[in-house]
């Protein structure tokens, strides 16, 4: 729980593992890690922390990673709470004094049990974490997206929660999305609004209905 503290972490084939349930990795105090092995720990990336994998071999991560930075070259699972603040990242990821935040992907493969959760604050650009990717990543997973701190959105409101790079040349997808009730998440990461059942069912049978009467209308003589 005290944490490590260096300048820097290079793997070579071991692993880090937390000890104890409380057990944190937190880049703002261990520098970046990079090379091949295993991250078995909860990890904090802090606002711009880097796990970096080896070009010539495997490193995994398998706990709940949080915070902001870049994750290159690394096999992911457990859980993603972006913007996660350390405080909270053993407890509820979507608690009310959850952070905003940002992670980019280049190069990672995704593990089918890992969970996301992404937080709306707000429906400006800095009120809702993002996920950018930006090389040949694979995309798997559950993606769990949830209003919070109170946030009402407008049906009008759109949220760009995955970005894709001009590099890009992602694959996958995730399996499962978990998102509010009448919200959806298409396959360019955007999460918008959709209309009621109940409501579409109606605007329906009202054209419907529209149709039969004009239909049921008598035809006119014509007069010579």
């Amino acid at each position: 729980p005290g944490g490590l503290i260096s300048s820097g972490v290079q793997l070579l084939g071991g692993n880090i593992t937390g000890t104890q349930p409380a057990s944190v990795l937190n880049l703002n105090h261990s520098g970046t890690v990079s090379g091949w092995g295993s991250l078995n720990i909860n990890t904090y990336l802090g606002t711009g922390g880097l796990i970096a994998g080896d070009p010539a071999s495997d490193l995994y991560f398998n706990g709940n990673l949080t915070g902001s930075g870049t994750i290159q070259g690394v096999t992911v699972g457990g859980s993603i709470g972006i913007g996660e603040p350390l405080t909270n990242l053993l407890g509820d990821p979507l608690t009310v004094d959850r952070i905003v935040g940002s992670i980019i992907f280049h190069d990672v493969t995704v593990s089918p049990n890992t969970i996301f959760d992404f937080g709306i604050h707000g429906d400006a650009i800095n009120d809702f974490d993002q996920l950018v990717i930006t090389g040949p990543d694979r995309i798997d997973g559950v993606a769990n997206i949830a209003f919070i701190e109170g946030f009402l959105p407008d049906v009008a409101d759109t949220f760009q929660l995955i970005t894709m790079g001009s590099q890009s040349n992602a694959t996958g997808w995730f399996s499962e999305v978990i998102a509010p009730p009448n919200w959806q998440l298409d396959h360019t990461g955007l999460l918008y609004h959709t209309p009621e059942p109940g409501a579409a069912l109606l605007a329906l049978l009202g054209c419907m209905l529209l149709c039969c009467r004009r239909l049921k209308r008598p035809l006119r003589a014509s007069r010579l």
